[in-house]
């Protein structure tokens, strides 16, 4: 059972409106729409900034949890083990692919490619890196061929010539526009355009 179950279970039994005035909230409405949040999330909403005047998303859950009855070190623990997770989480290499086109500049404004740059990266899923790279290439096989189906050419930047996937700092696999494993090196030059204001 998790946490959001019990404490969903636990404030059947109670009135949302004396919940609501021992959290000192004077709008159930207030309170009702935090607890939407916490109990949808898998991360207790702990994975967003949730201050509210009153609490922040882990003070509301302890106070909640004292109030239905729920033993401390239980909430406690759960807290710490998510915010442990999520650290680790936002702490690790998010993957990523770069679409290379061997682009060369001629009289295309810096502004303009600096507003369409990131049409030259496809984001990664985060249930897609937590698997292994083994289990990734497949799914980034699948990614870049319906991208190359829908398109062979990108506005400005040029004909996409090939993939090339961050798996992680060490590792970096390069995929042919039909998906195939061209090579994996340790390092690849991404040219990134950047604006910058003379004095």
């Amino acid at each position: 059972m998790t946490l959001q179950t019990l404490i969903t279970e636990k404030l059947a039994n109670h009135n949302l409106h004396d919940v609501a005035k021992q959290l000192g909230y004077n709008n159930d409405q207030k309170l009702s729409e935090r607890l939407d949040l916490i109990l949808a999330s898998s991360y207790l909403a702990l994975d967003k900034s949730g201050f509210d005047f009153h609490y922040s998303t882990p003070e509301l859950i302890r106070k909640l949890c004292h109030i239905l009855s729920i033993p401390d070190r239980l909430c406690n623990s759960i807290i710490s083990e998510i915010e442990v997770s999520l650290e680790a989480s936002n702490s690790r290499f998010k993957s990523y692919i770069y679409i290379e086109t061997n682009f060369k500049r001629s009289s295309q404004p810096i502004f303009m490619l600096a507003a369409l740059n990131s049409q030259r990266y496809i984001p990664i899923d985060d249930g897609i890196q937590k698997l292994s790279l083994n289990e990734q290439i497949e799914h980034v096989q699948t990614l870049l061929k319906s991208h190359y189906a829908k398109q062979t050419v990108l506005p400005l930047w040029g004909e996409i010539d090939k993939y090339v996937y961050f798996y992680n700092e060490q590792t970096i696999v390069i995929f042919s526009p039909s998906g195939k494993v061209i090579d994996t090196v340790e390092e690849y030059f991404v040219s990134r355009p950047t604006l910058s204001l003379k004095h």
